[in-house]
């Protein structure tokens, strides 16, 4: 494929940072909250506007251009919705047939930033992630600008506030200019192992946000991960204000991560610490911890909760009456219905239950 067909979008200006919102994935671990046909991207779990809105708001400023998005091909419409909705010029908008993971999605957007002649910079960030504090995160990504220009890949490290076992660690090692550079990157630890990791005060959470300049990054895929740069430019097709991914060549390209691909591999990661507020919302007790820190209201008219603690309902219903007795750490969600019942201290189980349901109900 002639990368022309992502560089005809190109407007030429002085060099500023591409955001590249990474808007995939079903959130199985939020059902029945998120669906396949509604993620939880596109929901509004905190205040009345979207994740996926929050997150293109928070690119809204000076120092970047308008985001690019990268997402299925079934929610093309709810983008540009959303988008529309809050007034906000999209960039390109890449839709995948299918899920590929975010390996594919690093390839993907270091072509958007090579094919714009305004971006000096790429910052791929996830859709589905709560910053209470932005101001924070965009003096983090201020602070990293110059490791990018260098044609480092920087990760910013999210300050842990305890020892948790949900997420990916990144060990800091020496100091740079600005930040660290990355040690090693660590998949999620057991909680004896994670203690451990907070005792050092050289370990951060992975919130999978990168900021690199664009063909460094190509020449990191080509040095690491060739088949899946190749498989993606093989796949792309111009259709009016977006691009394609053609089914029959995106179905080869490698589904693994960027983690996997690329960060975990080059020689060039970086990490610049970040306290910001962050949540990547991955569970029904995150949700609700983060809910009641906002003063969000946790329960919805008609909840009744005796003799309980730790109780999580949410129903869409109003005319519904849920009642919980004598049970603690419990999380109750109705949606569309479907009713999920689920210790809050157990919710990882919530992604197998899915997976075993029959697609209609996903």
């Amino acid at each position: 494929m002639d990368t022309g067909l992502f560089r005809g979008m190109s407007i030429t200006n002085s060099a500023k940072i591409l955001p590249v919102i990474i808007c995939g994935g079903a959130g199985s671990r939020l059902w029945p909250l998120s669906r396949r046909s509604e993620p939880k991207q596109f929901a509004s779990l905190t205040g009345q506007t979207s994740l996926f809105q929050q997150t293109l708001q928070r690119f809204g400023g000076d120092d970047f251009l308008p985001a690019a998005v990268i997402t299925n091909a079934a929610h093309a419409d709810v983008v540009r919705e959303q988008a529309d909705a809050l007034g906000l010029t999209l960039g390109p908008i890449v839709l995948e047939p299918m899920g590929r993971n975010t390996a594919a999605c690093g390839v993907v957007s270091a072509l958007l930033g090579q094919a714009d002649a305004r971006a000096g910079a790429v910052l791929m960030a996830p859709a589905d992630h709560h910053i209470e504090r932005p101001d924070d995160f965009l003096k983090a990504i201020r602070t990293a600008r110059p490791l990018s220009d260098d044609g480092m890949m920087v990760t910013f490290g999210i300050t842990p506030t305890g020892p948790h076992t949900g997420f990916g660690y990144i060990e800091g090692g020496e100091a740079l200019s600005a930040g660290r550079r990355v040690a090693k990157f660590h998949e999620k630890p057991t909680a004896d192992k994670a203690a451990a990791y907070i005792a050092t005060g050289d370990f951060y959470w992975n919130a999978g946000i990168f900021l690199f300049e664009p063909d460094a990054m190509l020449g990191e895929f080509a040095s690491h991960a060739p088949d899946v740069l190749g498989a993606v430019k093989a796949s792309a097709a111009r259709t009016d204000d977006t691009i394609a991914l053609a089914a029959d060549r995106f179905s080869d390209v490698p589904d693994i991560s960027f983690d996997y691909a690329i960060a975990e591999r080059t020689q060039r990661a970086a990490v610049v610490e970040a306290d910001m507020g962050w949540s990547d919302i991955g569970s029904y007790s995150a949700l609700f911890e983060l809910r009641e820190r906002l003063g969000d209201p946790a329960m919805p008219e008609g909840a009744i909760v005796k003799a309980g603690e730790g109780v999580f309902i949410d129903s869409d219903d109003p005319e519904l009456t849920v009642t919980v007795a004598g049970l603690d750490n419990v999380g109750v969600i109705i949606r569309a219905g479907r009713v999920l019942v689920v210790n809050l201290k157990a919710d990882q189980s919530v992604k197998p239950v899915v997976q075993a349901l029959p697609d209609a109900l996903r």
